[in-house]
């Protein structure tokens, strides 16, 4: 478990919250513009910065931000693991690899925000 960097306000652990509900439903959480501050807050202070990919999305005036787990690491840890193999047996090697990886990445995170949201500020 990442080291909380200094405590989460209530905002933030409220914030934590929502993210915990997002990324257990959704694999990813979405949030606009004027939130921007209050979730890269919580990201920084709980850790989460080498587990996640954060995505701008633009419209007109209106920017949305994705926050997804980085999927870069799996992939390449699996490619690693399944190099003997080859053909089908590799994709399948690799496909479960990241699956598993993911799960576990995704079980990390959740765990983070939900000790960061515990803890008193």
């Amino acid at each position: 478990m990442p080291r909380l960097l200094e405590p989460l306000t209530d905002e933030e652990k409220e914030a934590a919250n929502r993210m915990i509900q997002a990324f257990s439903t959704f694999n990813a959480f979405v949030f606009e513009l004027p939130e921007r501050k209050l979730f890269f807050n919580v990201i920084h202070k709980v850790g989460l910065e080498p587990l996640i990919t954060i995505k701008e999305l633009r419209r007109r005036k209106v920017i949305i931000y994705v926050v997804l787990l980085n999927e870069r690491p799996c992939i390449n840890e699996c490619q690693y693991r399944c190099r003997g193999k080859k053909g089908d047996e590799q994709r399948k090697c690799i496909h479960e690899c990241v699956e598993k990886c993911m799960g576990e990445r995704k079980e990390y995170l959740i765990n983070a925000l939900r000790e960061a949201s515990k803890k008193n500020s």
